[in-house]
């Protein structure tokens, strides 16, 4: 008995007379796009440790990649030198830079630099009109209350991801677009 094997077919013969083929497809994998799909980077301003935490991880939780920044100037900086994020989360009062200063100097940095507006949304214990208010004028989007639960947050998020600056009511009416 003689078995033969060559791709894609395999031969068998058992006697001289008799021969039989067995045609095999070749093994089909599963299509891999080109580029792996890209996790979203969101950058979380919070002075709050266990905010940082907790939020951190939720976030890592739905998928996506978050850098953390502990006061306005800290955030600013990472957005300068680590951007672009999809998505930021902005406290409002934190030491060193309060999160209106550090989104006004955000946008600032944006205007002088002719980029994309970014997505900042406020991101808050405090739910006074004024504070909203407050956020538009520095540049923000819009607010997120805390505490917010994981569902909430992701439907959140997902409002703003995939927007181009022009569906963000913010950049429309600050910047012309």
């Amino acid at each position: 008995e003689e078995v033969k094997s060559t791709h894609p077919s395999v031969t068998s013969s058992y006697s001289s007379s008799s021969s039989s083929s067995l045609i095999i497809p070749p093994l089909k994998l599963p299509l891999q796009s080109a580029e792996p799909k890209k996790k979203l980077r969101i950058l979380m301003v919070e002075d709050n440790l266990v905010n940082q935490t907790v939020q951190c991880r939720t976030l890592v939780s739905l998928g996506f990649d978050c850098v953390v920044a502990s006061n306005g100037k800290e955030g600013l900086d990472k957005f300068i030198n680590e951007s672009p994020f999809d998505l930021i989360l902005m406290d409002f009062q934190m030491p060193v830079m309060d999160g209106f200063e550090a989104t006004t100097q955000m946008r600032l940095h944006e205007q002088q630099n002719k980029l994309t507006h970014s997505h900042i949304v406020g991101y808050t214990s405090a739910s006074l009109q004024e504070t909203k208010d407050r956020s538009t004028k520095s540049g923000m989007c819009d607010v997120l209350f805390k505490p917010v639960r994981k569902n909430e947050l992701a439907d959140f998020i997902n409002k703003y991801i995939g927007q181009d600056q022009t569906g963000c009511v913010c950049c429309q009416s600050r910047f012309g677009l």
